[in-house]
């Protein structure tokens, strides 16, 4: 699980956390954010204008604030 909410993020780097499966990353600056190689990951909390880019089979539930 990792929570780095109201950071100031403008980018997030996952490549080194395949066993995450929760993300909380609400009130940063984040525009984007790739989840491909978490292959654990099961849910996603963002803001509304972050765009997941995500591998085509893989299914993570993403609650937007």
């Amino acid at each position: 699980k990792l929570e780095c909410n109201k950071n100031q993020l403008t980018e997030l780097d996952l490549s080194s956390v395949p066993r995450l499966t929760n993300l909380w990353c609400n009130e940063n600056q984040l525009t984007e954010l790739d989840v491909r190689n978490c292959p654990s990951l099961k849910r996603v909390s963002c803001d509304r204008d972050v765009k997941i880019i995500k591998n085509p089979d893989q299914y993570v539930k993403v609650t937007r604030r």
